[in-house]
């Protein structure tokens, strides 16, 4: 897909400042397309980002390694319900799977290898492609997309179970390769205040781009001189016009994070941090055997979590001795032993806040912090603390719902503080 950005396949820096993802959604848009397969994505690793109309996930080579390849799909958010993960196979194949009202449709993203490419790479692609296409469904539509850089030929009438009649110039090595796999197997809204530069600024970018497209229109129904001319000039045009107004879009968000800053306001500091970083990436990690293979099946899953973990705490543990001696030996603290004292019952007492409901015994904030009462709620927390046991209903609360403005229900927890101040554990919650 033309964005009209300059072009950054050699450099993956430039690829990996210059977000794509939100002008690739406003052109799916315009053309009404639901769902798009993606190659030479370039972005290390799997994952998924949500933009505004559209949803894109991707799989691509490790972060180690060099950033190239890479497949993926976009996706219009109101179909998300509808799919299942998107599984990427390799940097070069990914598999979505889609329940439709007809029933189920498997849509695989392929990148095949050049021409120039080893045959070890072409051979192990078409493996890898043909046992993903085995291992669909068998009551699953498919459909295969993406850039298969082959040239299938006119022969018919040898391949004339996966070849039409529309085949240009002759076969080659690749060609063959997609006819082999052709032959074996039968082919059967939510709105974002999140922006981007490209959508300020896309009354301005639109008729470039449609001048743009227009030129190589004409270029391409009438190469000469005169048309190249034009399509150079639209190319720049755009190029410009892009650079301008990201330029323009960045300084002046930048202006405002250093504004808010300045004047203290955190909330519009982290809000113009959100709106320049987009939306955030979800990385994904597939659930696989031990053998390296991606599990599908859900029951599947969850047993190999059960070996895993069995696995995991059934392995003995040798601890050297060597290891053991350069453990510091620390002091013990006899001191957590001692009862608490009436001081330190007086001090957690006063620390109680006012104004909060009572419990099941109805005894207030108010009423533990009368003077007479300190003797007797030390008593009661001296014995919990000999029998090493607390009541369970000293430890309970009470669910009130309350009825506030507008009517909206809102439920809240009451507990008895005196009583966690009793059983010497400080409320986890505090009381409405």
């Amino acid at each position: 897909m033309r964005t009209g950005f300059p072009n950054t396949c050699g450099s993956s820096d430039c690829a990996e400042g210059l977000r794509k993802t939100i002008s690739i959604s406003v052109e799916l848009k315009r053309l009404n397309i639901d769902i798009a397969a993606l190659q030479e994505t370039r972005i290390e690793e799997e994952g998924s980002i949500r933009e505004a109309d559209y949803t894109f996930f991707w799989k691509g080579k490790k972060s180690s390694e060099t950033r190239e390849h890479g497949v993926g799909f976009a996706v219009r958010n109101h179909l998300l319900n509808a799919l299942e993960t998107p599984v990427g196979v390799s940097e070069r194949i990914m598999v979505l799977r889609l329940n439709t009202k007809s029933g189920f449709v498997t849509l695989i993203s392929a990148y095949a290898p050049t021409l120039n490419s080893k045959l070890e790479t072409k051979d192990q692609f078409y493996d890898q492609l043909e046992k993903t296409v085995r291992g669909v469904h068998s009551t699953d539509r498919l459909h295969i997309l993406g850039d298969f850089n082959a040239r299938v030929g006119q022969d018919t009438s040898a391949w004339s179970d996966c070849l039409g009649t529309h085949g240009v110039e002759v076969v080659v090595s690749c060609g063959l390769g997609w006819l082999g796999v052709a032959t074996g197997n039968a082919f059967g809204y939510q709105k974002f205040k999140k922006l981007d530069w490209f959508l300020e600024n896309q009354e301005h970018m639109r008729p470039l781009i449609d001048i743009k497209r227009q030129a190589a229109l004409n270029f391409r129904h009438n190469p000469c001189v005169k048309t190249r001319e034009d399509l150079n000039k639209a190319k720049a045009s755009v190029q410009r016009s892009s650079r301008f107004y990201a330029n323009a879009y960045w300084t002046e968000l930048c202006q405002g994070i250093q504004a808010c800053a300045n004047t203290g306001d955190i909330g519009g500091v982290y809000a113009g941090i959100k709106r320049a970083l987009g939306p955030i990436p979800k990385k994904t990690a597939p659930l696989k055997e031990v053998d390296g293979s991606i599990i599908a099946n859900s029951s599947r899953q969850m047993t190999r979590w059960v070996e895993h973990y069995t696995d995991l705490y059934s392995c003995s543990v040798d601890i050297k001795p060597e290891a053991v001696d350069l453990v510091p030996n620390l002091a013990t603290l006899h001191e957590l032993d001692v009862a608490p004292t009436v001081e330190e019952l007086d001090l957690a007492v006063k620390q109680l806040k006012l104004g909060k409901s009572p419990g099941k015994d109805e005894v207030c904030a108010e009423i533990v912090k009368i003077k007479c009462l300190l003797p007797v709620l030390h008593n009661l927390l001296a014995k919990c603390w000999d029998a090493g046991y607390v009541p369970q209903d000293m430890r309970d609360a009470n669910i009130v719902t309350c009825i506030k403005v507008k009517a909206i229900a809102v439920t809240v927890i009451v507990t008895a503080e005196y009583l966690y101040l009793a059983s010497s554990v400080k409320p986890s919650q505090e009381p409405s």
